[in-house]
C-alpha cells in the first residue's frame, strides 16, 4: 500500500526514501501486534472470535490512530526544515508517514479479519491473583467488561510486577535514579564525538589541482598527467594493471585516462581505474559534488580504489606526498566522497575586510594558526598567492597635450599584445577570425612596451606609450572574491585521520577571539565548511520543532482531554536520551545531523509506548476498578505488545545498523538504543509518575 501511495504522490526509490522504508519496518507491525495481542486476551477471557476482534478495533482505533500520528508529527520538522539538507531528507517525513498511516488501515481491518478468522481461545494461560476463585474472576469480568489478560501469571510477569510495585512504594528514590542516569548521559554527552555528514564508505575518492591563477591548460594538461603517471606507476593494483603493450589512451577531449607504466613493487590494493578532467570539475556524478565552472588552472579526477582503508592509509598521503615534492605551486585536494549536502572544505574560516593589505596580513596569521593546530592539514585560502601585474596608468594631462584619449591606449595595447580582430575568413562551415597584433618577440619583451606607438583616432598622429603613461609592475591577488559584497578571505582545511571538524574549530576558535580584538575596526572572521552546515541544519530543523511539538500536544490533549496524562507522556521523551549516549559510546559512533533525527524520530517512537499504556489504565479505571491495580493490571496487559513492538522496530533497524554506512549508522543507534532504553523505563516510570500525579499510593497495596 505505501509503495502504491507513493507512486501516486510521485515519490521515487532513493537513498532516503529506502532508509524511511527501513526505518517504518519495525514500526508498521506495531499496531498490528496491538490489535492481535488485545484479541488474544479477549479470546482467552471467553469472547467470541467476531467479537473480540470487533470489540478490540473499536478500543484502539483512536489510540493507534493517535500513536501514528504522533510518530508521524515527529518527523515533520524535517519535512519543514528550511534548508539544502532539510530537502535531501525531506522524504522521510513523507515515506514514514504515509507507511504509518498505510499500517493502521490495514490494523483496523485486515489485522481483526485474520485474528477472527485463525485464532482460538487460548489454554495455556491461568488466571492469577492470590485468594481469586473462578466464580471471582468470572464475577470480576462481568463487572470491569475487560478481559483477564492482565491476570495471567508467569515468571516474568511475576518478576516484573514486584520490580514496578517495589517503584510505585518508593516513587522519590525512583525518580532520583532515574535524574541521576539522565544527568550522567548529559555529562557524558561531552565524549561522543560530532560529525555533521560522515564521508562515503565507498572505496572512491576525488583530487582536484589548483594552479596558481592565469597558468596555462597546457601546463595543467602537463601537471596532472604526470601525477597520473606517478599513481600508474606507483599506486595502481597488480590486478587493475594493464596487460604489457596495452596501455591507455585519452578517453575524450579535455579528459587524461590513467596511462600505463612499470610498477615499482607488488600491490594487492591499490587504484583500480580514474579519469581526470582538465579545466573543470566534470559531470555532477554525485549529490554533494558542485563542479567547478571552466578555469585552465584547475582539474578534477575521480579514482577508484580496491578498499576504503587503503584510500586513507595510503594512496591519499603518497599523492599529496608527490605533489608536494614535485609541483610546490600545486595545491591539490584529495578526499573520499562525501555524504548529503555539498561542502566545499571541512573546516573553513572566512575573514572579511575592506583593506587588501590587512586582510592579507590577517589571513596568513590565521593559516599559520591552523597549520599549527592539530588535525588540520593541507591549507589553503580562495584568493591563492599574488601574481605580477603590468599598471599602465595614463596621465590626463599629458595625453590630452598629445591629444591621446584612454581609449587610444586600450586600443594600441590589445592590438599589439592580445590583437585586434580586423575581419572575418571563412572555409567552409568554420569562421576563422583574422587577428593584428605585433610580432611574438614584441610582445614577450615587455621592456619594450614603453616604446609602444600610440595611435590617436582624432588627429592620425603617434606617440610613444611612455610620453602619455607610466608603467610599473604590481604585485596584487591573482582573484578578488567577496560575499555579501564585502571582500572575504575564505581559508579552509582538511582534517586528519583521527579528528573531526568539531575538533579542529574548537581549539581555533578561542585564538581567533582573542585576535580578534587586535584587528582594524570593519574586520571580522566567521567559520564556514561543516561547521556552518550543521549549524544551518540543525537551526532548520529546531526552527520547525515547535510546530510538531504543538501537533502532538494538540493529538494527546485531544485524546485524553487531560493535562496531567498528556504531562506524563511528554516526560518520557528524556527517557530515550540516555539509551542514546550509551549506545554511541558502546559502538563508538558519532553525532551529527542523521543522529539528530534519530533523536526526533526517537521522540514519537516513546510517545507511543506512553501513549498505549496511558490509554489501557484509563480503560481499566473506566471499567471500575480500583486505582491500584487498574495502574498494575493495565501496565502488565500491555507489557508484552509494548516489548514485542520495541523488539520488531529494533530488529527492523538492525541491517541499517550493520549495512547502513557510516550516513545511517548513528540514526539506527540513536533509535535502538534510545528505544530500548526508553522502553525499559517507560515501563516503570510512566505508572510512577501517573500514581504521583493523580496521588494513588501504593504504601499498604498487596497484589
Amino acid at each position: 500500500m505505501s509503495l502504491f501511495v507513493m507512486s501516486l504522490l510521485g515519490i521515487g526509490l532513493d537513498q532516503i526514501s529506502l532508509a524511511a522504508l527501513i526505518i517504518a519496518l519495525g514500526m508498521v507491525v506495531d499496531n498490528a501486534i496491538v490489535m492481535a495481542e488485545s484479541i488474544i486476551v479477549l479470546l482467552d477471557a471467553g469472547r467470541r472470535p467476531i467479537d473480540a476482534a470487533v470489540e478490540a478495533a473499536r478500543e484502539l482505533r483512536i489510540p493507534l490512530l493517535s500513536a501514528s500520528l504522533t510518530t508521524a508529527a515527529a518527523f515533520l520538522p524535517i519535512f519543514l526544515a528550511e534548508s539544502t539538507t532539510g530537502q535531501y531528507t525531506a522524504p522521510l517525513f513523507k515515506v514514514v508517514t504515509i507507511t504509518l498511516l498505510s499500517s493502521w488501515i490495514l490494523t483496523l481491518t485486515l489485522t481483526p479479519l485474520l485474528c477472527a478468522r485463525f485464532l482460538r481461545r487460548g489454554t495455556r494461560a491461568e488466571p492469577l491473583g492470590q485468594g481469586f476463585g473462578k466464580a471471582e474472576v468470572d464475577a470480576f469480568l462481568r463487572m470491569s467488561q475487560t478481559s483477564a489478560g492482565e491476570f495471567y501469571e508467569g515468571r516474568f510477569h511475576r518478576a516484573y510486577r514486584a520490580l514496578l510495585l517495589a517503584g510505585l512504594r518508593h516513587r522519590v528514590a525512583a525518580l532520583a535514579v532515574l535524574a541521576v542516569l539522565f544527568g550522567a548521559a548529559v555529562l557524558a554527552a561531552r565524549f561522543v564525538p560530532t560529525v555533521f555528514f560522515p564521508p562515503s564508505d565507498l572505496a572512491i575518492f576525488t583530487a582536484e589541482y589548483e594552479l596558481p591563477a592565469g597558468s596555462s591548460v597546457e601546463r595543467t594538461t602537463m601537471v596532472v598527467e604526470e601525477v597520473d603517471r606517478f599513481i600508474a606507476r606507483e599506486l595502481r593494483a597488480d590486478a587493475a594493471r594493464p596487460r604489457a603493450g596495452s596501455g591507455t589512451r585519452p578517453v575524450a577531449a579535455g579528459l587524461v585516462g590513467g596511462t600505463g607504466g612499470t610498477p615499482s613493487a607488488a600491490r594487492p590494493e591499490g587504484v583500480t581505474n580514474w579519469v581526470t578532467f582538465v579545466g573543470d570539475g566534470g559531470p555532477r556524478f554525485y549529490v554533494s559534488h558542485i563542479p567547478e565552472p571552466y578555469s585552465p588552472d584547475y582539474a578534477f579526477s575521480i579514482i577508484n580504489a580496491t578498499s576504503r582503508a587503503v584510500v586513507t592509509d595510503d594512496i591519499i598521503p603518497r599523492i599529496e606526498a608527490f605533489a608536494r615534492e614535485r609541483f610546490p605551486d600545486l595545491d591539490v585536494t584529495l578526499k573520499p566522497l562525501q555524504i548529503g549536502t555539498p561542502i566545499a572544505a571541512p573546516v573553513e574560516v572566512r575573514v572579511s575586510g575592506s583593506d587588501n593589505e590587512q586582510l592579507f596580513d590577517i589571513t596568513a596569521r590565521v593559516k599559520e594558526r591552523l597549520r599549527a593546530t592539530p588535525g588540520a592539514r593541507n591549507v589553503t585560502d580562495d584568493w591563492g598567492p599574488r601574481s605580477k601585474k603590468l599598471v599602465v596608468a595614463v596621465d590626463q594631462l599629458r595625453a590630452r597635450r598629445a591629444g591621446v584619449s584612454s581609449q587610444d591606449v586600450a586600443i594600441s595595447l590589445q592590438t599589439a599584445l592580445s590583437g585586434l580582430e580586423t575581419t572575418q575568413y571563412r572555409e567552409q562551415d568554420e569562421v576563422v577570425p583574422v587577428m593584428l597584433r605585433s610580432t611574438v618577440a614584441n610582445r614577450a619583451d615587455m621592456t619594450k612596451l614603453d616604446n609602444l606607438n600610440v595611435h590617436a583616432q582624432v588627429t592620425g598622429r603617434t606617440v610613444p606609450l611612455l610620453q602619455v603613461a607610466d608603467t610599473e609592475v604590481v604585485w596584487e591577488p591573482s582573484t578578488v572574491r567577496r560575499r555579501n559584497r564585502i571582500r572575504t578571505v575564505t581559508v579552509a582545511a582538511d582534517v586528519g585521520p583521527g579528528y573531526t571538524p568539531t575538533d579542529v574549530v574548537t581549539a581555533l576558535r578561542p585564538w581567533l577571539d582573542e585576535r580578534q580584538a587586535d584587528w582594524p575596526i570593519g574586520f571580522r572572521y566567521e567559520f564556514g565548511g561543516e561547521e556552518e552546515g550543521s549549524v544551518q541544519a540543525n537551526r532548520s530543523i529546531l526552527e520547525k520543532l515547535p510546530a510538531g511539538a504543538v501537533i502532538i500536544l494538540l493529538l494527546l490533549v485531544g485524546q485524553f482531554n487531560s493535562v496531567r496524562r498528556t504531562a506524563i507522556i511528554l516526560l518520557t521523551i528524556p527517557m530515550g536520551f540516555i539509551g542514546v549516549v550509551i549506545g554511541l559510546l558502546v559502538t563508538q559512533s558519532h553525532f551529527g545531523f542523521m543522529a539528530l533525527l534519530g533523536n526526533v524520530a526517537l521522540a514519537g517512537i516513546v510517545i507511543n509506548n506512553a501513549i498505549v499504556l496511558i490509554d489501557r489504565i484509563g480503560i481499566e479505571r473506566a471499567s471500575g476498578l480500583d486505582p491500584q491495580r487498574a495502574v498494575v493490571g493495565a501496565v502488565q496487559r500491555r507489557l508484552r505488545p509494548i516489548l514485542l513492538t520495541t523488539a520488531t522496530t529494533v530488529t527492523g533497524l538492525v541491517p541499517l545498523w550493520l549495512g547502513g554506512g557510516a550516513m545511517w549508522e548513528p540514526m539506527a543507534v540513536v533509535i535502538i538504543f534510545g528505544l530500548i532504553f526508553g522502553t525499559v523505563l517507560t515501563l516503570g516510570m510512566v505508572p510512577i509518575l501517573y500514581s504521583l500525579m493523580f496521588g494513588i499510593r501504593f504504601d499498604r497495596f498487596r497484589y
